[in-house]
């Protein structure tokens, strides 16, 4: 959901009213957050490129993490 003006993402809605209800007020402090789990939904960029870091990668070495392969959608 979109603004008037200029583009951000409202805080609140409910769209199990007639009405369907949003907002009025932005708080700024969750909009990151809340950009970087929709590109990850969308791409899985977020997801990899962590993935790919050296620090997870010898984290989950140390704990014996196993990679699953067999997920499917």
């Amino acid at each position: 959901m979109y603004g008037f003006f200029f583009v951000y993402f409202l805080d609140s809605y409910n769209r199990d009213v007639s009405s369907n209800w949003v907002s009025v007020r932005v708080i700024g402090i969750d909009k990151g957050a809340t950009l970087l789990m929709t590109e990850n939904y969308q791409t899985g960029l977020i997801w990899n490129l962590y993935m790919k870091n050296d620090y997870v990668k010898n984290g989950d070495k140390i704990l014996g993490w196993k990679r699953n392969n067999l997920i499917t959608s």
